[in-house]
């Protein structure tokens, strides 16, 4: 076995077996299909908080979810995701050679 397969077998492991957190991810959405389609994901979702940095300038991240690279197929610019009740746009993508890949998200649409 690889160490790359050992990783990805590691990922599988956290993201698998271990994961609690479930997404609603609709795709999919065109004027012949405004509800698209829904998915559920297993994903680590990151929200970063929020510092003042002075009276009148916050500093913010975005947050984000971290998934497996093998599981965004269907995620692309009209992706929504339902997590905990609250509905993200996607905002932008970042893979990881390493079989992991983070989806930034926004409340509002992008």
């Amino acid at each position: 076995m690889t160490i790359k397969q050992q990783i990805l077998d590691d990922i599988d492991a956290v993201f698998d077996a271990g994961l609690t957190l479930s997404i609603t991810h609709t795709y999919g959405i065109t004027e012949e299909e405004p509800d698209g389609t829904d998915e559920t994901l297993k994903a680590f979702l990151d929200m970063p908080y929020e510092r003042a940095l002075s009276n009148t300038e916050i500093e913010s991240a975005s947050p984000s979810i971290l998934l497996k690279t093998s599981d965004i197929g269907n995620i692309d610019s009209d992706s929504e995701f339902t997590i905990n009740g609250t509905t993200y746009y996607y905002a932008e993508k970042e893979t990881n050679q390493e079989g992991v890949t983070r989806i930034y998200i926004s409340e509002d649409q992008i």
